[in-house]
This record gives C-alpha cells, structure tokens and sequence, in this order.
C-alpha cells in the first residue's frame, strides 16, 4: 500500500516541478501591482526576450528576474542568459548559448519553452557567443588615445555616429558574431546599419555595444 501512495505522490508532483523549472526566467513572487514605476523609457530586454520600458517595470510588472540594457533585437546578439530555461533532459545537441553568465555547449528536447522559441538566441560556436556576450573576449588595453571615443547610436534611424577620435585612429564596425562590417578612421556622422546588434571598436581598444532596430 505504502508502494502505492509513494508513486502516486511522485507521477502528481512531477508535472509541477516541469513546469516550475521551465519558467525559472519569470517569477511571479516579483509581482507587485502596487509598485508605482516611473513612465520611464529606459528600455531592458528580459530574460524571456521581451523588452520592457526600464527595469522597474521588467520586475514588478514582467517578473523577469534578470535584464539586460537595451531593447531586444530578437537575435543572439541581445545575448539573453538562458541558464533559467529548462529545455528538458534529452541529449540532443542544441548549440550554444549563454548559460549562467558564460558560453556553454546547449543540450535539450528542443528550443521551444512554453510557446517561446530561444533558438534565436543560439549560437553555432563558442567563440560566436564569447564575442558577442563577454566584454572580457573582446575588449583588450587601451593602446590608443580614445578619451573621447563616444558613440551615439540613433536606433530609430538606423544610424551610429562615432565623435572624439583623432583623424589617425581606425574603428570598426563587426556584427553580433564578429564579422567585419565596415571599418573608418576619425570622427564620423550618421553610418548606416542595418537592423541588428552591432559592436564598434577601436583596435586594440574600447568597444561600444548597440543595437539598430
């Protein structure tokens, strides 16, 4: 009888527990209707790939335990940290993705979590996903003098503007998986892009990250 009880206990909870894991991004404890956010348009990008007017509201209206800055692109170059998502405990291989705050190997049943499709958030290698998420992976000594180096995207427009550079010094332009867009030297007004994520770094220098919507 005892044998009985215990299975049934456990084939009840199991379903929950599923659940509860796969919706580890949202919290709903973090919910609260009586905080008042500010009207505030200081976009983030939530962990579940939605973008919220600014933190505050991303917590307590969302619940999305954690953001990033910006709004999201809908691509991997948002570099939402998946480590959350339960994608089940099958060892398919997925790809690669941020996982707990690094670039790990991805493996699962599949990339769709609760009508939620993450697989654009993936990556064909790690050092796709070093480039685009690790600050560390991509920014090295400043051997340059850039104390000015400024960006001043214009996402509505598509544009990036690039000011504070003497004439002699190269930027360049890469794409969320570091490849070479475009490349300039000294100041620069209204440089289209295309929609996307994009990092403009100086050689061997600073690096600013944005996004064109």
């Amino acid at each position: 009888m005892k044998h009985l009880i215990f299975h049934i206990v456990f084939f009840s909870f199991a379903p929950i527990a599923q659940q509860l894991s796969a919706q580890a991004c949202i919290d709903s404890t973090l919910i609260d209707a009586d905080v008042l956010c500010a009207e505030l348009w200081d976009p983030v990008c939530g962990c579940n790939g939605i973008t919220y007017a600014n933190d505050c509201v991303a917590t307590f209206t969302g619940g999305a335990v954690s953001v990033v800055p910006g709004e999201c692109s809908g691509s991997n170059g948002d570099c939402i940290d998946l480590g959350g998502i339960d994608f089940g405990a099958c060892d398919m291989a997925m790809g690669v993705a941020l996982i707990n705050g690094s670039c790990q190997f991805l493996s699962g049943c599949g990339w769709e979590v609760d009508d939620q499709n993450y697989q654009v958030y993936a990556f064909e290698s790690l050092e796709e996903c070093s480039f685009a998420c690790d600050e560390t992976a991509r920014t090295q000594s400043i051997n340059v003098d850039v104390q000015n180096f400024v960006v001043f995207p214009n996402p509505s427009e598509g544009a990036v503007s690039v000011a504070g550079m003497r004439c002699d010094v190269e930027w360049k332009v890469y794409s969320c998986v570091g490849e070479l867009f475009c490349s300039k030297r000294g100041p620069f007004l209204n440089l289209e892009l295309p929609r996307g994520a994009w990092i403009v770094a100086v050689e061997n220098g600073a690096t600013h990250r944005v996004i064109v919507r």
